[in-house]
């Protein structure tokens, strides 16, 4: 048993030995190749030739951002150009529209540009007022849905609330 831990101790100790020797070295080694590319890489630099390979090499990249700059602006301009909407195909022009949701709502002011947007399968004007939203039909000029009536049907309902029942007819209200 003895034996054994010997053993053992003398082949850790022979690792850490070899392992530190190696560390040793390749830190050595990594020292003296360290300092020899520095010195060819500022050799290199200050070359004439080697100057005008990279002036040639970053003109080519500039001009290769220039092309691709100018490609993605095309591409923009004919997104835009294909994505705008085209008012004059509906018989209800914006000034229409503004006209037709201020009467629905008893007047106000636009919070937002009007917006051409498919209410049920229909395109519709949203209008947003500072009294409620509003959708007009861009073909008929029909008002697809008015936030502003709900709140007068509320008001005209919640009037009428002033008498009560009298159930058991003692002459006060329940």
């Amino acid at each position: 048993m003895l034996n054994r831990k010997a053993l053992m101790l003398s082949v850790g100790i022979t690792a850490f030995v070899i392992v530190t020797i190696g560390g040793v070295f390749a830190a050595f080694a990594q020292s003296r190749l360290g300092s020899g590319p520095a010195i060819a890489a500022a050799d290199l630099l200050s070359d004439p030739a080697v100057q005008a390979a990279l002036s040639e090499r970053e003109a080519a990249y500039q001009q290769l951002i220039d092309e691709a700059n100018q490609r993605l602006a095309e591409a923009t301009t004919a997104t835009t150009v294909m994505t705008e909407p085209v008012l004059e195909e509906y018989p209800v022009s914006i000034g229409l529209a503004v006209a037709l949701a201020q009467n629905a709502l008893g007047g106000g002011t636009l919070l937002r540009q009007p917006e051409m947007v498919l209410l049920n399968g229909r395109v519709a004007y949203e209008l947003i007022l500072d009294r409620g939203q509003v959708y007009i039909d861009a073909t008929s000029g029909a008002i697809l849905y008015n936030s502003g009536a709900a709140a007068l049907v509320a008001n005209a309902s919640g009037s009428s609330r002033g008498h009560d029942d009298d159930d058991d007819h003692e002459g006060f209200d329940d």
